[in-house]
């Protein structure tokens, strides 16, 4: 009788040395390990350059005339081409009015509400230009809502490839003015970018119309249109 109550001791002596906690958790052996899975890491794409910054802005290897739906790039690629600097900083935009690079938009015979009121010498001879003769059309002060500006300025709804920090463009009123001088205008408009002057795009959220003035004349495009409607303000 104790020699069986022994023997069964020792059975159950094994039992609890075979399944106890420390041999659970030893390391298994090779053969019994699993094989790790690969785990796909996603591809990340790279953020593009802050969209304010001129890198950013494309390089447009078509006339400035025509008044395609990509007017704005080809006004910022003909900007790039001619080298000019785009005003990022109040203190390069200060440095450059005190040398003369950029003048003053004023005559008699315009209004100028821009917070800057300062552009390229050659868009300021044609606005004043501008100014004169709508003035004899009979329709009063011309408007100019907005001129150069920074290139942290850019508005909500601006356009990345804007000129406006170049000093070549200016925003010209034409909401709260008589139907015919709106049309005046923009036949004005559209007559000089036929012969190579400017190149200009009526706007409609807030509406004028953006006028860009080459520092240089150009010739007379072939596929030169009259101004197009775009939702955006460059």
């Amino acid at each position: 009788m104790i020699k069986t109550l022994f023997k069964v001791l020792l059975v159950f002596l094994a039992v609890l040395f075979i399944y106890s906690p420390a041999y659970a958790n030893s390391v298994p052996t090779a053969a019994a390990t699993q094989p790790i899975t690969a785990v796909s890491i996603p591809v990340i794409q790279p953020l593009p350059v802050d969209d304010k910054t001129p890198a950013l802005w494309l390089i447009g290897r078509v006339s400035l005339v025509g008044g395609e739906v990509s007017s704005s790039q080809q006004q910022l690629g003909y900007a790039q081409e001619q080298q000019l600097p785009f005003m990022m900083t109040e203190a390069e935009y200060q440095t450059r009015i005190s040398s003369g690079y950029f003048i003053r938009l004023e005559s008699p015979f315009m209004e100028v509400h821009a917070r800057r009121p300062y552009a390229l010498p050659s868009t300021v001879v044609f606005v004043a230009e501008l100014a004169r003769e709508y003035y004899d059309e009979g329709c009063g002060l011309l408007v100019v809502k907005d001129a150069l500006r920074l290139t942290s300025e850019r508005p909500s709804n601006g356009s990345l490839y804007s000129v406006h920090p170049a000093g070549m463009a200016v925003d010209i009123r034409t909401k709260y003015i008589p139907t015919e001088c709106a049309d005046w205008l923009r036949t004005y408009i559209s007559q000089k970018e036929a012969e190579g002057k400017v190149d200009g795009t009526q706007e409609w959220k807030p509406e004028h119309l953006h006028v860009v003035v080459p520092i240089e004349a150009r010739g007379p495009s072939l596929q030169s249109q009259t101004t197009i409607a775009s939702t955006g303000a460059p």
